[in-house]
């Protein structure tokens, strides 16, 4: 998808600043975009939480169902097998004010997840947001888009996630 755009960029076509959550540069789309996950989806997570919360697990079973346990109806979906009921996924985007300590994070996360008793979660890139790669800061024309390369494992930005995410 990105190679389309930066195709299309080339060839002149694109969709100007004033237009959705465009901005003028690079950087500034990925922070309206940011905004849009971290804080603008909050109000709407807490009331599908709300939903689901109301709901309980109080149907009723039809004969023959077993209970799965969440890793057994987890796996079976991933595998195309008949599960007790469809496994449900969630994730939650983590208020900036719990970025800087990855322990609070974790924990804001792992409360959500006992909150909403979901079989499984996205953990959240949260204070991840955006690309990092030096290049964007030199972009002059939609070919420059071309000499971007990956992070690599070791970068801070891939590091970082992967420690935060240990904390689980």
């Amino acid at each position: 998808m990105a190679y389309n755009c930066a195709d299309l960029a080339l060839a002149g076509v694109y969709v100007d600043s004033v237009h959705g959550i465009n901005g003028r540069t690079p950087e500034e789309t990925m922070q309206n975009i940011g905004l849009i996950a971290s804080p603008g989806m909050t109000q709407t997570e807490q009331t599908i939480v709300d939903i689901q919360q109301s709901k309980g697990y109080t149907e009723k079973k039809n004969e023959g169902d077993t209970d799965m346990n969440k890793r057994e109806r987890v796996t079976a979906a991933f595998k195309g097998q008949e599960t007790d009921h469809v496994a449900v996924c969630m994730w939650k985007h983590v208020p900036p004010s719990y970025w800087a300590d990855d322990d609070a994070f974790a924990a804001y996360q792992a409360k959500f997840l006992r909150d909403t008793d979901v079989d499984f979660m996205k953990l959240s890139g949260d204070k991840y947001f955006g690309w990092p790669a030096p290049i964007l800061k030199e972009i002059e024309n939609p070919a420059n888009l071309y000499q971007m390369k990956p992070l690599g494992p070791n970068h801070p930005y891939i590091r970082g996630q992967i420690e935060r995410t240990k904390k689980w």
